[in-house]
């Protein structure tokens, strides 16, 4: 059962590079993340490549996108600002990012993958149907699924 310290909405019109690190316990393990931009209509929750970090997130990519959406980056458990151990799937990540996208109170999200943050969207999508609106892969591939490539 997810253990997860609900947090109402807290998207602004701040720009990428001065919005707060703001945190959320999912599970015991606090996560870090970003959410700017209006708080009305489907939020896009942005996963980077491995070893990212919130720092790592393009500025005028995230603000011209939070112009008209809220949007929401964060740090896989174990990097950056998130804690816990790092997982070792790309299973793993993703079951974290269902719980934090649950832990969050959003019903519907768009998810947008970069790398091996396309991956994990995947999976998300695969897992988590009822949630995913919207899927964005950028730079990355088909996750090594059987049959895939």
């Amino acid at each position: 059962m997810n253990s997860a310290q609900k947090h109402p909405p807290s998207g602004s019109p701040t720009s990428f590079i001065n919005a707060a690190n703001q945190s959320i316990r999912v599970n015991g393990i606090p996560f870090a993340y970003r959410d700017i931009g209006p708080t009305t209509g489907v939020p896009l929750v942005m996963f980077n490549h491995w070893g990212a970090v919130l720092d790592n997130f393009d500025p005028a990519i995230i603000d011209g996108l939070a112009q008209t959406r809220r949007v929401i980056t964060t740090d896989y458990r174990g990097i950056g600002g998130s804690g816990g151990t790092a997982p070792l799937t790309v299973g793993e990540m993703a079951d974290d990012a269902i719980q934090l996208i649950r832990a969050l109170g959003l019903e519907t999200v768009d998810v947008l993958g970069f790398s091996l943050g396309g991956f994990v969207a995947q999976d998300i999508a695969l897992k988590a149907p009822d949630r995913v609106r919207r899927l964005i892969l950028t730079g990355t591939a088909a996750a090594g699924r059987p049959g895939a490539g």
